[in-house]
């Protein structure tokens, strides 16, 4: 969506995520923040998210940055690599690979995929303390930002694991589909010690307020 219609009302609300997302930096002379990117539930458009916000931080603010796939149970960013690639982030945890060789860049951008990597029985160790903890490390030195495409919050507990490795986490929220009492459950299973940042996604034209639909209209005449 950004990519391919970089001058889309939705691209510009990502633009506007991206910014705000460097503004919420804690800790600005970090060299690099991990965000995690998660939901109450699945089908809430959090790897759509995901994409949409690191193609964001790489094309328009010239930021290095990294999508890194979490989710093992339901993996998606796969399907938006430019290049196949073998290996991914289990391999990394396990010590058999190198992370330079999992993962995969757009051709355009400096914005790179990794995916889940090679999937066995047991896949939930290799996002225990340790092995995440070090792969995370080293990408840390080469990244502005790093994206965990985290699994949904109730349907699973890695969650949980992965938010003591997080700098910021995200929660997306679908417009009228996510019952409030269901993202409250979420959110009170999570023991994040920072806040956490609502994305709303999902929200028709005509829900929006009046001055952002005005202002998308005449940018798409000057665009014209």
């Amino acid at each position: 969506m950004a990519k391919v219609s970089p001058h889309s009302r939705a691209a510009e609300q990502y633009r506007v995520a991206a910014a705000r997302l460097q503004l919420l930096n804690s800790n600005p002379n970090a060299r690099s923040s991990v965000v995690a990117v998660t939901s109450a539930i699945k089908g809430e458009g959090k790897t759509t998210t995901v994409i949409n916000l690191g193609y964001t931080l790489a094309r328009d603010f010239g930021k290095r940055v990294l999508l890194l796939e979490c989710d093992f149970v339901s993996p998606e960013l796969k399907h938006f690599s430019e290049t196949p690639i073998n290996y991914g982030l289990s391999d990394c945890c396990r010590g058999d690979i190198p992370v330079e060789e999992a993962m995969t860049s757009f051709t355009d951008i400096p914005c790179w995929i990794m995916p889940e990597g090679r999937i066995g029985p047991g896949y939930a160790e290799l996002l225990k303390t340790g092995p995440l903890e070090r792969v995370l490390a080293q990408l840390r030195e080469k990244f502005d930002y790093i994206l965990l495409n985290a699994p949904p919050i109730l349907p699973v507990a890695t969650m949980n694991v992965l938010e003591r490795h997080t700098d910021l986490l995200l929660l997306v929220v679908r417009a009228n589909l996510t019952a409030q009492d269901v993202v409250k459950r979420a959110v009170r299973s999570l023991r994040a010690s920072n806040p956490i940042h609502v994305v709303l996604n999902g929200v028709p034209m005509h829900g929006l307020p009046s001055y952002m639909s005005e202002y998308s209209r005449l940018e798409d005449r000057t665009l014209v």
